[in-house]
């Protein structure tokens, strides 16, 4: 009877030993599982935090450099013969700050300033005179795909709306700064061209592809040697027939009509663009267009 007692008891112990073991291990696997929890909530949570900021930062500063793009796409500089301040229309203003332990590189430009492709679109000029004048105006190694350009039914409506349907990569995407880069001198939003802040090689290479090599050399150059003519003035001086007058009162313009505002976002785990456009519409309606990457 005594040796039965002793083994019992012995038996008993075990499996007292067997179930404390078992509750430190489960209890050990339910604290590693509620730190790796912890860990990813607080992960996520930052996460979420930095994209706030980010989207918060965007947002802001897109209201503002819209809003304030007349303000920022002009400079004031000082006549020094007449003692005067004048203002100069400028094609972008650049800007770079830090919100939240993130920079911003802003990019304000003026659209009016870039040749738009629409535009040459609906005149019926062919595709392969198209792509060569975007590939000389652009600069870039990208290549211009006019096949998936969507023809207009009216005269109205707008064949692309985004930069992506102009330029295409061999066999990958597109990059942002690629993108940006191929658009410092095309556009698909503005409709007219801005007389005042075009490059010398957009302006010739757009009016030519509109109305011919030599009006675009004549008012190149007449831009040149009297900047300070009106651009009524300067169609009023060139040699040309009352129909190319016609088309180029119709494309140009003499102020900015279209703005746009190219963010840059970085830290250092991450970078983003992000992209706004106030488009030139008919009537007081201001219409916007956002772009992501």
């Amino acid at each position: 009877m005594i040796g039965r007692h002793r083994n019992s008891n012995r038996n008993r112990r075990g499996y007292v030993l067997l179930m404390t073991l078992l509750t430190i291990a489960i209890s050990s696997l339910l604290l590693v599982m509620f730190a790796q929890f912890s860990l990813n909530h607080a992960i996520e949570t930052n996460m979420i935090e930095n994209e706030m900021q980010r989207k918060w930062g965007v947002a802001s500063i897109q209201r503002v450099a819209i809003d304030q793009s007349s303000t920022l796409l002009n400079e004031r500089i000082i006549d020094q013969e007449a003692e005067v301040w004048r203002t100069r229309p400028l094609r972008e203003s650049r800007a770079r700050f830090e919100l939240g332990g993130k920079q911003f590189d802003v990019v304000v430009g003026d659209e009016s300033a870039k040749a738009d492709v629409n535009r040459l679109i609906q005149a019926g000029i062919p595709d392969k005179k198209i792509s060569d004048v975007i590939q000389k105006i652009s600069g870039s190694k990208l290549t211009v795909n006019l096949n998936e350009f969507k023809k207009p039914r009216t005269a109205k409506e707008q064949p692309i709306d985004s930069i992506n349907q102009i330029f295409t990569a061999a066999n990958r995407e597109m990059t942002a700064a690629e993108v940006f880069e191929a658009s410092r001198n095309i556009t698909c939003w503005s409709n007219r061209l801005n007389y005042r802040t075009a490059t010398e090689e957009t302006l010739n290479e757009f009016i030519s592809a509109l109305a011919g090599q030599t009006a675009g050399v004549q008012i190149t150059s007449e831009r040149n040697r009297n900047p300070e003519k009106s651009l009524k003035e300067v169609l009023q001086s060139i040699q040309a027939t009352p129909e190319t007058v016609r088309t180029l009162t119709r494309v140009l313009s003499e102020t900015s009509v279209s703005q746009s505002v190219w963010i840059h976002v970085r830290d250092r785990k991450s970078e983003s663009y992000a992209l706004l456009v106030r488009k030139n519409v008919a009537g007081s309606v201001q219409r916007y267009c956002a772009f992501s990457w």
